[in-house]
């Protein structure tokens, strides 16, 4: 597998999230990968029209979909990303037992 690094490119929507992404070629498959906090989003292209992408959280696969260009998909990609929780809002099991041992 050989993976070509082009170049980056950042989908700006005003009030939805700011995502950087990286252009990768793996034997003629184009795709695009990126980072939004502990989420990790793959856009792939496998064919004209048809760009699939996904949202993983620890390698689970918690958003996807389909739209007919990379735009498009960058779009439902960022729309997805703010319906999902950037942190937790509630203590962890580990903090809450640190809380009632203290």
């Amino acid at each position: 597998m050989r993976l070509v690094r082009d170049r980056r490119q950042q989908a700006t929507i005003p009030g939805m999230a700011t995502v950087q992404y990286e252009s990768k070629e793996n034997a003629g498959h184009r795709f695009w990968t990126a980072r939004y906090g502990r989420y990790a989003i793959r856009i792939d292209a496998n064919r004209p029209g048809l760009y699939r992408w996904g949202i993983t959280l620890e390698g689970r696969s918690i958003r996807k979909g389909t739209a007919p260009g990379r735009d498009q998909a960058a779009d439902a990609v960022s729309q997805a990303l703010e319906e999902l929780p950037r942190q937790r809002s509630s203590p962890s099991a580990r903090q809450l037992r640190i809380l009632r041992q203290s």
